[in-house]
């Protein structure tokens, strides 16, 4: 039984990249403390510098529900992977019009609705029109580039992204989520998925070099952020 188990989130909607999402799903699960552990460790292995017994209760609960949430779609994922819906109608028509048929029927596709309003700025502020609060009045940072790229957001996606520096393998940004994280951070993306001949390894080797320079500033520059953010 359930009913009486204290239930936490979820915090916030979770997308997996380079998927375009038509719905969202909400799953409640219920997990011993020893389950919950190891969702905690499991949400930090990538981030050994962090210390999660320093951050908010939010912030913790954001990481351990992005970490189930990852968890629960790779099943899902490896069903997809290599075409599986095409060669499923393929070779199973009729169980795959049942599929289809029920997908309809439980998750209708949602009704068209007029776009909400643009962002408006006014006077170091951003007005913005979410979906799940209404018109928001946000701080917009003096280094936001704007909001132009994410209409219509949930307000915990609010972000604030400064201009996107690029070197080589590498392009970063600072990147701060006002409303479930405490101070501006640094968002990372590095490609080094290649195969290179020895003589390309010096440009290659001198180019991150040039972007651990350019990381390191951007560091400095987000933590000195912190105190105007």
């Amino acid at each position: 039984m359930t009913e009486r188990l204290p239930v936490f989130g979820p915090s916030q909607v979770f997308e997996v990249e380079g998927v375009a999402a038509d719905l969202v799903i909400r799953v409640a699960a219920a997990v011993s403390r020893e389950q919950l552990l190891a969702a905690v460790a499991l949400a930090f292995t990538n981030m050994p510098e962090a210390d999660p017994s320093t951050l908010t209760p939010e912030q913790v609960r954001a990481e351990v529900e992005a970490e189930l949430a990852v968890q629960m779609l790779a099943d899902v994922d490896r069903t997809l992977a290599g075409g599986w819906p095409v060669r499923f109608e393929q070779e199973h028509l009729a169980r795959y019009r049942q599929f289809t048929a029920a997908l309809e029927n439980a998750y209708p596709p949602p009704p068209i609705l007029p776009p909400l309003p643009a962002p408006q700025y006014i006077e170091g502020q951003v007005r913005l029109v979410t979906h799940d609060a209404g018109a928001l009045l946000v701080d917009e940072p003096a280094w936001c580039i704007g909001h132009a790229w994410q209409p219509n957001p949930h307000r915990v996606d609010i972000t604030h992204n400064a201009t996107r520096i690029k070197s080589g393998p590498l392009a970063a940004r600072i990147s701060w989520a006002p409303f479930i994280e405490a101070a501006p951070r640094v968002a990372v993306e590095l490609e080094l998925a290649a195969d290179y001949e020895a003589e390309e390894i010096g440009p290659v080797a001198e180019s991150l070099r040039t972007a651990a320079d350019r990381l390191e500033r951007l560091a400095v520059e987000a933590i000195r952020l912190r105190g105007a953010s």
